[in-house]
């Protein structure tokens, strides 16, 4: 398995083609995150935000109380927590820092608790 970027988990650092240091700092961020996309799916990992995100507001602002939002979440989430990149109170703070109750927060961590 080839090394991964401790930061990024992906297989090279992103980059800003012909850098230029006048170029807006938004144009400049959106350079570097189509790279770390592009980058992404050629590696088949999608970055770790988009999956929270996703599990998150699958069927609206989730609290992950019903079995499909809980299968949701585990496919998004449960190899994250198995690699060590995400563990489940961080997850659980994310949501709630999403708008996600407390009580749905609890519900994901003690779902992701299993992989971790």
């Amino acid at each position: 398995m080839p090394e991964l970027h401790p930061t990024t988990f992906l297989q090279a650092a992103a980059w800003v083609p012909d850098d230029d240091p006048k170029r807006p700092w938004e144009e400049a961020a959106d350079l570097a995150a189509a790279w770390i996309w592009a980058r992404s799916e050629i590696e088949g990992v999608l970055p770790l935000v988009a999956d929270l995100d996703r599990a998150i507001f699958f069927g609206g602002n989730n609290g992950w109380s019903g079995q499909h939002e809980k299968t949701h979440a585990r496919g998004r989430l449960a190899t994250h927590v198995e690699s060590g990149r995400l563990a489940p109170d961080e997850a659980a703070a994310y949501v709630m820092s999403q708008g996600v109750s407390d009580k749905g927060a609890t519900r994901l961590r003690t779902l992701l608790e299993k992989y971790a």
